[in-house]
C-alpha cells in the first residue's frame, strides 16, 4: 500500500518581509500546453521582462525580481514549480494570465496561498478582464503594468499599501468567496510614454539564443476597433518606441545567433505612407545581417515597392488577417476589407519572396458554413492555402463582442478558450463540418496529434516505466521531477491483477493530486496476452479507472479540442497499446486506441524506473 503523503508541508519563511531589504519577487508566464514543443518553446515572458527592466532602471534597490529560466517555466510540472517558488522564499509571486494558462496559474497560486499564506499574489495580462475566480490574488494589474507595478512595489516596501493578512482574509477552504477585500485593482489610466520604457533584451533581463525568436515591440496601439479584439480598447492610440534602439537590438540578436525577430506590433503598416517608408528604412539599416523578420500587417496597403523594400529589410514572412470574405460577417465585427487590394497585396508579397500566412476565423456572427467555404475558396484562389491559419472565434473577456453575445444570440464557452459554440447562422453541427472540411481539403489535423515520448532528454522527466513495479518511497521525489508532459509505460498484468491494480490506482491518485495540469500518455504493453488480454473486462475496467484518476475535464488541453471528433474523448489522458496479437490490435483500433509498433514503443536506456 502507498502511504498517504503531502508533497509539500506548510512553509516556514527563512526571512520575513523587511522594509530594509529588497523585496523578493518571482514573475511567471506559463506556456501553452500542447503535447509537443512547438508552442512551448515560443513562450517568451515579455511582459515580465518589461516589469523587471522598468524596476531595475528606476528603483534598482527596491526589489530583486526573478523570472524562471525557460526550461523550468516551460517544461516543469506543477509540483516542480511550487517547489521552486517555496525554495525562493519570495515575498511576491506574480502571473501573466492568458486564456491558455489561466487555470493552471490559479492552481499554482492556490497552492502557494495554502502553503505560504504570507506571500503576496498578483496577476496581470488579458485575463484580468475576467476577474471572476481570481479572488486568490491580492492585487490585479489592468493595462500597461510597468509604472503601476513599480508603484505597487514601492507601496508594499514603504507600508503605504495595506493588504489583508492571512488572519483578515478567509482561508482557501472557503473557496466560494475568499474576501470582498480582494483583489485590489491597479490600473494604468493614461498610456505610458514609451520613451520611459526600457527594452528587456538590451537590459539583459530576457536571454537570447539560437533556438528562440526575439520578440520586438516597435509600437503599442491599434487604430482598428474589431469587436472581437480587446487590444484596441486597452491601447486606444498608436505610440512608438524610440527608433534608436533598433541598431543595438539587431546587433545583440546577431551576436546571439537569434533565428528570427518577431515584431509584436498589432499591425506593422499603421500610419501614412511616409511613416511606413521611414519604418522600413530604419529596419533595413538596422538589420545589416538580414536576420529573418516576421510581422503582422494590413495587406491592402502593400504596394509593389513596399514589398520589395520589406524583403530587402529582412522580412521573410507576414501574418495577414483576412478573417472572412463574408461582408455581413465582417460588418458585424467592424472589420474592414477590400478584396481587390488584398489580392494585389498578396501577389506583391509572394513575388517579393515573402511568405503570407493568412488568418481566417470560423464562427463569426452573420457568417455560415457556406460563407466559410467561400473564404477557403478565396484563399486557394490566391495560392495561400499552404500557410492558412484557421481559428475558432473566441469571445474574449473585455471585448465588445462578448458584451453583445446574448443580444446577438451567440452561445460560447464560459471557460477558456471561450470558443463560440453556436450562432443563429452557424449551428454547432456546421462548426464541426467546417473543421472536417478544412481537414479533408488540405489533408491536415486541425489539432496537433498527441503522441507518447519515450525519452528523457530534458531537465524534467517525460517518461516513466512502471512495468517493473512502483517504488513507494520515490513517489514524492517523482512528483517533483516530472514535466507537465509525461508518458507512462505499464504492463497489462498491472491492470489485470487486483492487488497490483489497487497499488497503481493509489499511486496515480497521489501523482495527479500534485500534478493535475499534466498530460498523461499511458502506454499499455501487452506482455501477458494469455492471462491478462487487453480486451478482457477486468483490464478494460482498470484502465478506465486509471484514466478517470488522471483526468482533469477543465484542463485547457481538453476544452481547446472541443470540436475534435475523437473516439477516446479525452486529450490530457491518452491511451496507447503495444501488442503483437492481430486480434487485440484490431479490437483496440475499433475502440479508437492507437496501436504502437515495436520501434514506436521500444524501451529507452534513459527511462526512469
Amino acid at each position: 500500500m502507498i502511504l498517504p503523503m503531502e508533497v509539500f508541508s506548510p512553509h516556514s519563511r527563512s526571512m520575513p518581509l523587511s522594509r530594509n531589504c529588497p523585496l523578493r519577487v518571482a514573475l511567471f508566464q506559463l506556456p501553452v500546453q500542447e503535447a509537443d514543443s512547438f508552442y512551448t518553446e515560443a513562450n517568451i515572458p515579455l511582459a515580465a521582462g518589461y516589469l523587471a527592466t522598468y524596476q531595475r532602471t528606476y528603483a534598482p534597490e527596491l526589489a530583486e525580481i526573478s523570472i524562471p529560466d525557460p526550461p523550468l517555466q516551460n517544461l516543469a510540472g506543477d509540483a516542480a514549480l511550487v517547489r521552486w517558488i517555496l525554495h525562493g522564499d519570495f515575498d511576491i509571486v506574480g502571473f501573466t494570465l492568458y486564456l491558455w494558462n489561466r487555470d493552471r496559474s490559479l492552481y499554482l497560486a492556490r497552492q502557494i496561498r495554502k502553503i505560504d499564506p504570507e506571500c503576496l499574489l498578483v496577476a496581470g495580462g488579458p485575463e484580468v478582464a475576467n476577474p471572476r475566480g481570481l479572488e486568490v490574488f491580492h492585487v490585479l494589474f489592468e493595462g500597461e503594468g510597468e509604472e503601476t507595478f513599480l508603484k505597487f512595489l514601492q507601496g508594499v516596501q514603504s507600508g503605504n499599501i495595506h493588504l489583508p493578512t492571512p488572519t483578515e482574509a478567509p482561508s482557501l477552504q472557503q473557496t466560494e468567496s475568499l474576501s470582498k477585500a480582494l483583489p485590489i485593482l491597479f490600473s494604468q489610466k493614461e498610456p505610458l510614454s514609451l520613451d520611459r520604457v526600457p527594452n528587456p533584451y538590451l537590459s539583459g533581463v530576457l536571454p537570447l539564443g539560437p533556438h528562440v525568436p526575439l520578440y520586438l515591440e516597435t509600437l503599442r496601439g491599434c487604430p482598428r476597433k474589431c469587436s472581437y479584439c480587446s487590444y484596441g480598447k486597452a491601447f486606444p492610440y498608436v505610440r512608438h518606441f524610440p527608433p534608436d534602439r533598433l541598431v543595438p537590438l539587431f546587433r545583440l540578436a546577431t551576436e546571439n545567433n537569434v533565428p528570427e525577430i518577431y515584431l509584436m506590433d498589432p499591425s506593422f503598416n499603421v500610419g501614412g505612407a511616409k511613416v511606413l517608408e521611414a519604418r522600413v528604412q530604419l529596419l533595413e539599416e538596422a538589420n545589416s545581417t538580414r536576420i529573418p523578420l516576421h510581422t503582422e500587417l494590413v495587406l491592402e496597403s502593400v504596394t509593389k515597392d513596399l514589398a520589395r523594400r520589406m524583403h530587402r529589410a529582412g522580412f521573410r514572412s507576414v501574418e495577414v488577417g483576412l478573417q472572412s470574405t463574408n461582408f455581413r460577417a465582417l460588418k458585424a465585427v467592424r472589420r474592414p476589407l477590400d478584396l481587390s487590394r488584398f489580392r494585389r497585396g498578396a501577389q506583391y508579397l509572394q513575388e517579393a519572396g515573402i511568405e503570407v500566412r493568412t488568418g481566417v476565423i470560423l464562427g463569426l456572427p452573420e457568417d455560415n458554413l457556406a460563407g466559410f467555404l467561400k473564404t477557403l475558396d478565396f484563399v486557394e484562389e490566391l495560392h495561400l492555402e499552404d500557410n492558412l491559419e484557421v481559428y475558432l472565434l473566441s469571445l474574449l473577456p473585455g471585448t465588445e463582442l462578448r458584451e453583445l453575445a446574448e443580444e446577438l444570440g451567440i452561445l460560447y464557452m464560459e471557460h477558456p478558450p471561450y470558443w463560440v459554440l453556436e450562432t443563429p447562422t452557424f449551428p454547432a453541427e456546421d462548426l464541426y463540418e467546417g473543421i472536417a472540411e478544412l481537414e479533408n481539403r488540405y489533408g491536415i489535423e486541425y489539432q496537433r496529434p498527441i503522441l507518447p515520448d519515450f525519452s528523457n532528454t530534458g531537465p524534467f522527466l517525460t517518461y516513466v516505466d512502471l512495468r517493473q513495479g512502483i517504488e513507494q518511497k520515490l513517489l514524492t521525489q517523482l512528483s517533483r521531477e516530472i514535466s507537465w508532459n509525461l508518458t507512462l509505460s505499464i504492463s497489462s498484468a498491472w491492470l489485470g491483477k487486483p492487488e497490483k491494480r489497487e497499488i497503481l490506482l493509489e499511486w496515480a491518485h497521489h501523482l495527479f493530486k500534485s500534478n493535475p495540469y499534466t498530460y498523461y500518455k499511458i502506454v499499455v504493453h501487452d506482455e501477458s496476452p494469455t492471462l491478462y488480454p487487453l480486451d478482457s473486462p477486468p483490464v478494460q475496467q482498470a484502465l478506465e479507472a486509471l484514466i478517470h484518476t488522471l483526468f482533469l475535464p477543465t484542463h485547457y488541453g481538453n476544452l481547446s479540442r472541443t470540436f475534435v471528433q475523437d473516439p477516446q474523448g479525452r486529450f490530457t489522458v491518452r491511451v496507447f497499446v503495444q501488442t503483437q496479437d492481430p486480434r487485440t490490435r484490431r479490437r483496440m483500433e475499433e475502440q479508437g486506441i492507437q496501436v504502437l509498433g515495436e520501434t514506436e514503443a521500444g524501451e529507452p536506456q534513459d527511462a526512469w524506473k
